[in-house]
């Protein structure tokens, strides 16, 4: 074996690019995929998993990076818009988990990423400009890269009969699941590996629906409900502890509250 420094060579890198699809991918997503391959320097396979069990095609994933000899799994949501760079960043950082932060569907927009710490526990909002690399309690994985060897530990350290990696399971109260994000998060957080977010690279995200989601009007959001929160004419019944709260967001189901 080659040798530098009387020390081992470097792993070439190599990336499985997982894209988990019900069958569609929007076209600024496959744009996006074929700038970024086109950009990078390093060996990339896509492998495109099929299914509409999330934590099924995910782990399925899992094991099609495992078959190709991956050391980074670059996962991918078919419903994601991001720069050429992204994975080019996103190595640099040569973290064990590292994503980015975007948008859910709603409306005003909520982040993906959440925090945990002394200061503060919830939604991580990605501020105008804001550059940095952020640790996190758990993020969406639209765009995430993570070290296979994360799910070399997972298997090896866990042992009980729960899946491994990806699951949606009841929340305490039962009237929610826990997403599949949520779920290896906390499977990542048993055997001490962090996850983190790259703000600068979270400027250039987007979430593609009906409309676009992007981060400013995550925080065009938060000022809303901030607003609505001092505003005599409240109908839906904010208080400032909703500010910072993932299941506060305004819904076309959502009945005002009616006041006299």
């Amino acid at each position: 074996m080659a040798k530098t420094n009387g020390k081992r060579a470097p792993i070439p890198l190599k990336v499985a690019i997982v894209l988990p699809t019900a069958g569609q991918m929007c076209v600024e997503t496959a744009v996006s995929l074929a700038n970024m391959v086109n950009l990078t320097d390093v060996e990339t396979e896509i492998i495109h998993v099929k299914g509409f069990l999330v934590p099924e095609i995910r782990s399925k994933g899992v094991a099609l990076a495992w078959e190709a000899k991956a050391t980074h799994i670059l996962w991918v949501d078919s419903d994601m818009g991001f720069p050429p760079w992204a994975l080019n960043q996103l190595l640099e950082a040569e973290l064990d988990i590292i994503g980015v932060n975007y948008p859910m569907k709603t409306v005003p927009p909520v982040p993906t990423a959440y925090v945990d710490d002394e200061d503060y526990t919830g939604p991580l909002y990605t501020e105008t400009d804001q550059e940095g690399i952020q640790k996190v309690r758990h993020l969406g994985m639209g765009v995430m890269l993570t070290k296979i060897s994360v799910f070399d530990r997972i298997s090896s350290e866990i042992k009980d009969n729960k899946p491994p990696f990806f699951s949606f399971e009841p929340t305490p109260d039962g009237l929610r699941f826990m997403t599949e994000d949520i779920y290896f998060a906390q499977r990542c957080a048993e055997v001490g590996i962090e996850l983190h977010v790259d703000h600068g690279l979270s400027q250039y995200i987007i979430h593609i629906g009906s409309m676009s989601y992007d981060n400013r009007q995550a925080l065009w959001g938060r000022n809303l409900k901030k607003t609505m929160a001092k505003s005599d004419f409240n109908n839906f019944g904010f208080t400032e502890e909703d500010i910072g709260r993932l299941d506060t967001v305004i819904t076309p189901t959502m009945t005002p509250k009616v006041t006299n």
